[in-house]
């Protein structure tokens, strides 16, 4: 099982962003203790609880997402890792990720601090190395403190450094979205995410006609994401998923677990947790509301919703996480997982696009083409159109 803990604090809300998150203003990239301490006596309490729910299941990967979990002290990553240790079986050398800013991460000793408390993993929200694009973004550090901590990790001795990045900026274009990647290839890292933006309702991106008035057209994204990925392959950053480039060992290990279909638990305000409950898969999503989820914690109980996921769903989700992935969809993995037979609901799709380019069909596998990866969603909703059609009928 993966283990995932949201921390929801930031001192900012960028402008793009539609993640559960609440912002502190803390001015010193610290989250104020009595803050901390409420959080971590909660996740502590709802992990105690969860453990015992299921039995106490091994623990493959611990990852704590945000947010910006690096405004948590070193005390408390260790406080949290190590009643971990105490209520599941920790797997040996387990990795363990923290999400970090470049302000809250950018000081030797505190980032040496975060790696004696057990964290092996850092993903640091980079998102541009354009001091005009981080303003634009609402985002509160600069590129020179990024690389600076980046060279700090490196220094420290820490094990795996991720770099996010965001491509399709306003006013972004494809020669200036290589410039960067070519800048970004020789930064101490050795995995790199590169997400497209995506304009989300309610965020301020969505309501500022300056900054949709101001995104690149389709062709100038295509080029973006096609010879983005082309330049990073070539630079030893190798695509192993839509969005996810790394060097020989650097994959993030939570994430593939994802992709491959593993039951994850997910601790604190906002958190979603996909596991088996008796005979039925179900996803529970907790509360976003702080005040609440702590409540609902120290009462030992949950707040927030659960489903129970139907095979259709799940065939939806095993067919959307691996074509995700570069190695593509197992097709017999997939009959297997869901019962369902591949090639009649899907025949007619798959062979469509391929012939527009969009995969691969190889003897087992089918797998997407860049230009597939860059039109997936709009694919992925034909194929749950089959799987659809494919449950009304054997109603």
């Amino acid at each position: 099982m993966l283990l995932y803990i949201h921390v929801p604090f930031c001192r900012a809300k960028c402008r793009y962003c539609a993640f559960e998150s609440m912002p502190v203003g803390c001015p010193d990239s610290r989250l104020p203790r009595s803050i901390e301490e409420k959080y971590i006596s909660g996740v502590m309490a709802e992990m105690r609880r969860m453990a015992d729910f299921l039995e106490h299941p091994k623990i493959q990967t611990v990852f704590f997402g945000g947010g910006t979990p690096s405004l948590l002290s070193p005390e408390g990553i260790a406080s949290v890792l190590n009643q971990a240790h105490r209520c599941f079986a920790m797997e040996d050398k387990a990795e363990i990720t923290l999400e970090a800013n470049p302000e809250s991460l950018g000081r030797a000793n505190r980032a040496a601090d975060f790696i004696a408390a057990g964290i092996n993993r850092v993903s640091l929200g980079v998102q541009s190395l354009s001091n005009a694009d981080l303003r634009c973004m609402g985002r509160i550090h600069t590129a020179e403190q990024a690389c600076k901590t980046l060279d700090i990790l490196q220094k420290i001795g820490c094990p795996h450094v991720n770099a996010d990045f965001i491509w399709g900026l306003p006013g972004q274009t494809p020669d200036n979205w290589l410039k960067m990647l070519k800048t970004a290839v020789n930064l101490p890292l050795d995995h790199l995410s590169a997400y497209g933006l995506s304009v989300e309702a309610g965020t301020p991106f969505a309501s500022d006609d300056s900054v949709l008035g101001a995104l690149p057209e389709e062709e100038a994204l295509e080029a973006m994401f096609c010879e983005g990925a082309d330049l990073l392959n070539a630079c030893g950053l190798k695509q192993y998923e839509i969005s996810n480039y790394a060097r020989a060992g650097g994959q993030c290990l939570h994430n593939l677990g994802y992709w491959h279909g593993e039951a994850y638990l997910g601790l604190g305000p906002g958190a979603v947790s996909c596991h088996m409950w008796g005979k039925n898969m179900v996803r529970r999503k907790n509360t976003p509301d702080f005040a609440l989820w702590l409540e609902s914690t120290e009462r030992g109980m949950c707040c927030g919703e659960q489903d129970s996921l139907n095979s259709e769903i799940c065939a939806e989700e095993c067919l959307m996480l691996r074509l995700r992935l570069t190695e593509g969809l197992d097709i017999a993995e997939y009959t297997q997982k869901t019962g369902y037979d591949f090639w009649k609901q899907h025949r007619e799709t798959v062979c469509m696009a391929e012939k527009n380019g969009l995969l691969h069909i190889e003897e087992h596998h089918i797998r997407l083409t860049l230009r597939g990866m860059l039109l997936s969603d709009s694919l992925f909703e034909l194929f749950f159109e089959n799987l659809s059609r494919t449950a009304k009928e054997s109603v």
